[in-house]
């Protein structure tokens, strides 16, 4: 936190959420990107896979509408109609080469097994025209026995095989759809991850400022406070070279404490001034006021050693007339001007 110490508290709090901020955007960043990948593979699937599958699905359809188409030409009487219904079998043929086409564009990976389709479906077709050379020659009989025998089992095989190309494409296009889906839900469980560590990296950032910067200095000046209020004026202020809020406020608290303790000094001398003249103005003679002043002065003061001398009216000479801490039997009582220390001060 050493860095942090001296920026503001504001600023501190923008730093704790800077690293959700990089977090929601690289998980918006990185969800944006994978959404577009999946979206683009999504349109992949939708314009070839899906398109194989209903191409292969019409397909189906064609060989089935071939079939009835046959058989409907073998029932006909009326000649115009089997022309117009052999008509339609020829553009049936051509609608199902159409959508194989289609569908071998769509997956190209499956044109072999489309192409063996088509070549089982042109077999058929050939197998296809006795039946209606017979049919536009009024044998139905014949053109019935031809369809029974060589041309059914052969629809239905190619049937089978169409159907079974079309479940295997259908199945690859759930598959790749599975996929796809299980690919947008880890990209959507990432995301939420990387803001969900986001949210408690800043959270433990924010944490660790609010207890370390701004509760621990807000204790400290509540005790520093309560020392100014209850009259301890002697605790040291700290951080008073700091820039930031917690400088202006510990300058503040200086400023407030040596108010407080001039304020406190001031009051001490006012009450010391007035108890001292009081016990003074109660002294019958010099003797007993240097008595009492001394008395006074040493509760406050570290006093030694103390005299009180009394000059005559010419101010020359200096009679000790109380004492502290010293005989005043004992030594010289009386100065003049100049002479010895207490005449020396005098001057």
């Amino acid at each position: 936190m050493g860095i942090l110490s001296n920026l503001k508290i504001r600023t501190k709090v923008l730093l704790a959420l800077l690293p959700l901020a990089l977090m929601v955007v690289l998980a918006a960043l990185y969800a944006s990107i994978e959404m577009e990948r999946i979206d683009s593979w999504y349109r992949e699937l939708v314009n070839q896979d899906v398109m194989t599958l209903q191409s292969l699905t019409a397909a189906r359809a064609l060989n089935n509408r071939f079939g009835q188409l046959l058989y409907e030409e073998i029932a006909e009487q009326d000649v115009d109609r089997m022309l117009r219904l052999d008509a339609e079998l020829g553009q049936a043929v051509t609608e199902y080469h159409a959508a194989m086409q289609e569908a071998k564009q769509g997956s190209p990976e499956l044109t072999a097994k489309i192409d063996a389709l088509s070549d089982l479906f042109d077999q058929l077709v050939i197998d296809s025209r006795p039946i209606r050379a017979a049919t536009l020659r009024n044998d139905n009989a014949r053109a019935m026995k031809l369809a029974s025998g060589t041309f059914r089992p052969e629809m239905v095989h190619h049937r089978q095989e169409l159907e079974a190309l079309n479940k295997q494409s259908q199945a690859a296009v759930e598959q790749e759809s599975r996929l796809l889906t299980a690919r947008t839900h880890r990209t959507i469980l990432i995301t939420w991850i990387v803001i969900a560590l986001g949210l408690a990296i800043s959270f433990s950032i924010a944490l660790s400022i609010v207890q370390v910067e701004v509760v621990r200095v807000v204790m400290w000046f509540r005790s520093r406070i309560l020392d100014v209020a209850e009259g301890r004026l002697d605790q040291p202020i700290l951080n008073l070279d700091r820039p930031n809020e917690i400088g202006e406020m510990s300058r503040a608290l200086e400023a407030l404490q040596v108010v407080s303790r001039e304020r406190q000094l001031e009051a001490w001398v006012k009450t010391e001034l007035a108890a001292t003249t009081e016990q003074l103005q109660q002294a019958e003679h010099f003797p007993e006021f240097g008595s009492l002043l001394f008395s006074r002065i040493s509760k406050s003061l570290d006093l030694l050693y103390a005299g009180f001398y009394l000059a005559d009216e010419s101010h020359a000479r200096f009679t000790r007339v109380a004492g502290f801490a010293n005989n005043v039997e004992a030594e010289p009582r009386e100065f003049a001007a100049g002479e010895g220390l207490v005449g020396q001060a005098a001057i």
